[in-house]
């Protein structure tokens, strides 16, 4: 799983 951070800069989401 590899976490990249949100357009937004908010979060952080997780895609794997």
């Amino acid at each position: 799983i590899v976490s990249y951070p949100d357009d937004a800069g908010e979060h952080a989401h997780k895609m794997g």
